[in-house]
C-alpha cells in the first residue's frame, strides 16, 4: 500500500508524506512473514505446508 501510494505521488510530482513509515512497514512485514513461515514449517501436512510457503514467498 505504501509503495503504491509513493509511486502515485511521484507520478504527480508530489512529495511522500512521512517517508520514515516505509522502513517501519518493511520491518513489520518481515516479522509477519517470519511468523507465517514458522507456522508453515510446524504444519503436520506437508502438502499444506508447501502451499503456505509458496504463498508466503509470493508476498
Amino acid at each position: 500500500m505504501l509503495m503504491t501510494q509513493r509511486q502515485m505521488l511521484q507520478a504527480q510530482n508530489l512529495r511522500f508524506p512521512n517517508p520514515e513509515r516505509i522502513p517501519k512497514a518493511r520491518k513489520s512485514m518481515c516479522r509477519i512473514k517470519q511468523v507465517l513461515t514458522e507456522r508453515a514449517i510446524e504444519d503436520p501436512d506437508p502438502r499444506r505446508s508447501a502451499e503456505m510457503k509458496k504463498m508466503i514467498n509470493a508476498l
